[in-house]
């Protein structure tokens, strides 16, 4: 299962990087049910493009609301790439807009089979 998050400023990317991912886990407004503990990749795209590939589970499924995921074993490198790309970013565009949050959606993990 992958779950795209689509970050349209980096004040939301930059908030979710620093005070969600540095400490393991994210908060994904989805209307879709998952399973708790079902395994997912997490792509996050920064307002620029750039994309960043996480592997996580689900660890708790707040109805109506979202999902808690968690990131265990989040590569050190990868967090501090998040990290540096959030905070240029984020220096950038300072006085952009702020808030908004971010466009999640569930992707199939791979195409559906050509019927032809």
């Amino acid at each position: 299962m992958i779950v795209e998050v689509k970050y349209h400023t980096f004040t939301a990317f930059s908030n979710d990087c620093t005070g969600q991912l540095a400490r393991g886990g994210l908060f994904l407004r989805l209307d879709q049910a998952l399973e708790q503990y079902q395994h997912l990749q997490v792509r996050l795209q920064a307002p620029d493009g750039e994309s960043f590939e996480l592997s996580g589970r689900v660890l708790q499924v707040i109805a109506g609301q979202g999902l808690a995921v968690e990131f265990p074993g989040l590569d050190e490198k990868l967090l501090e790439r998040l990290l540096q790309h959030a905070r240029r970013g984020g220096a950038e565009t300072a006085a952009g807009p702020q808030g908004n949050d971010p466009e999640v959606r569930l992707l199939r993990e791979s195409p559906a089979p050509d019927k032809g």
